[in-house]
């Protein structure tokens, strides 16, 4: 059997493997460009930007809103301001003349949208048909003299 002492002789690892000296001040030199300071004065500089970031703009969204639901609400809101100009006693019955009769005719156009409107939500076609039902009887009420 082979002794240790002769292995480690064939060996000569402490010989081998010897450390290198290092270059002086190679790491600070390392740290100071990785941090991007200038070897005369040390300042430590602000490190390049990404660039703006733009904002992104999207085109509004928008809810659609059938034509009839708008028809609908507009002959409400003259339906209202009628029957204020009614209690108003500096109204007269000759100044609300025009006004009905431009309800009236706004009602007839809403019921023929209402009908011929396709696929249309079957509760928004009843709350049109109620509108105009109902603006026909003021135009019928005023035409038959019960606001005199």
């Amino acid at each position: 059997m082979t002794k240790i002492t002769e292995i480690n002789e064939g060996l000569n690892i402490s010989q081998q493997n010897k450390p290198r000296k290092a270059e002086d001040g190679l790491f600070e030199k390392s740290l100071n460009q990785a941090m991007n300071i200038s070897q005369g004065t040390k300042e430590i500089k602000a490190p390049d930007g990404l660039g703006e970031i733009h904002q992104v703009s999207f085109a509004p969204v928008t809810k659609y809103v059938p034509p009839v639901v708008e028809k609908t609400g507009k002959l409400l809101d003259r339906l209202e301001n009628y029957a204020r100009n009614l209690e108003n006693p500096d109204v007269s019955l000759r100044d609300l003349e025009p006004v009905i009769t431009d309800i009236e005719n706004s009602a007839a156009k809403l019921l023929r949208d209402a009908e011929n409107t396709p696929g249309a939500d079957p509760a928004l076609k009843s709350l049109a048909k109620q509108t105009a039902a109902m603006a026909n009887a003021e135009y019928i009420k005023f035409q038959r003299g019960d606001y005199n």
